[in-house]
């Protein structure tokens, strides 16, 4: 008998029950069932994936960062990879990705600058399935101050001067300290 699911779409952590009922035939009966036109035992099982986060916090420049994606569940072999902003990396750019046995893999950046702010995603995938899970990475963006002169003459004690300070680019502060 044919069976379906409904109209309603399933979140990625619910859990669905199918019955195959068999009303004619012969025995021997062999049933299988197929996934993605895939083979699926009773051991297939979809890997989960522990969440990571960077944190609400942005990271300044330079400093270092590492999330760890862990397999939680699922059946080996298993192809555990990162993507950023939707697109496939690997161990470069100042990042540094290393798979530690078959369920672990870490995401390491010693020394962040601002183009690594953005979406980081674990993949991690088997014959049952794939799921993914994500965490953004803010930076701050260190302010780029166009130069500034006070001009060549020189400004008697107590008198009043007048400077415009002009960040080009970067993350505004709400400070900003003038020494002279």
């Amino acid at each position: 008998m044919p069976f379906e699911f409904g109209d309603e779409p399933f979140d990625s952590s619910s859990t669905v029950s199918i019955n195959c009922v068999v009303s004619k035939g012969d025995t021997p009966i062999m049933i299988e069932w197929l996934l993605n036109g895939n083979r699926v035992t009773t051991n297939d099982a979809v890997p989960q994936i522990m969440p990571f986060e960077f944190g609400e916090d942005p990271f300044d420049s330079s400093s270092t960062v590492s999330v760890q994606c862990v397999v939680t569940k699922g059946d080996v072999p298993i192809d555990i990879g990162w993507m950023f902003n939707g697109r496939r990396i690997s161990s470069n750019d100042g990042i540094t990705v290393s798979k530690l046995g078959q369920k672990m893999s870490t995401l390491y950046i010693e020394s962040i600058r601002s183009r690594h702010a953005g979406n980081y995603t674990c993949r991690a995938s088997n014959a049952a399935g794939s799921v993914e899970h994500s965490s953004e990475l803010k930076v701050i963006v260190t302010p780029l101050i166009l130069p500034f002169e006070f001009g060549e003459e020189a400004f008697d004690t107590g008198s009043t001067a007048s400077v415009s300070c002009i960040i080009t680019k970067g993350d505004r502060t709400d400070r900003h300290r003038l020494v002279v």
